[in-house]
């Protein structure tokens, strides 16, 4: 630390304050402080929109270690905010009753600024069934549009 030793009115503690204001100014007008305007964010948030998920109903997302539960009400969602320069992984931890979620862009690498552009997309999923009588090969194929269930 800088000291002025000296004679004033003003008294060697209030020189000292200013000098020290004075300097501080300097060193944060240089760029050469402790924390630039860069480093003062350190922690970026993750999130995106929702679109498709039924009335009533909820997905839950994962973003590494923490999950997030979206209610329909909801067509955008937010993870609490995580160290810069780490990655981020967006994934379905627990699918909607009747529906399927995807995630588009859901992970990066060394996150620099909020990520917004997370795309969850939601679909109806449906059973087919039935049954078969009066069989008399030996085996049957069942084609769903280019898919064959054997």
């Amino acid at each position: 630390m800088f000291e002025l030793v000296g004679n004033c009115d003003g008294g060697m503690e209030e020189v000292n304050n200013k000098f020290r204001a004075v300097l501080l100014l300097l060193v944060s007008f240089m760029g050469i402080g402790a924390f630039t305007t860069a480093q003062a964010i350190s922690s970026y948030t993750v999130g995106g929109m929702v679109s498709g998920l039924a009335a009533g109903k909820t997905v839950v997302l994962k973003n590494n270690t923490n999950t997030l539960l979206v209610t329909s009400t909801s067509s955008s969602f937010t993870f609490p905010a995580q160290s810069a320069g780490t990655n981020w992984n967006v994934t379905v931890a627990i699918q909607p009753s009747g529906q399927t979620c995807t995630v588009a862009n859901a992970s990066g690498s060394g996150i620099g600024a909020n990520v917004t552009n997370v795309a969850v997309t939601c679909e109806n999923t449906y059973t087919v069934g039935g049954s078969v009588s009066g069989l008399t090969a030996a085996s049957l194929v069942l084609r769903m549009g280019t898919i064959s269930l054997v």
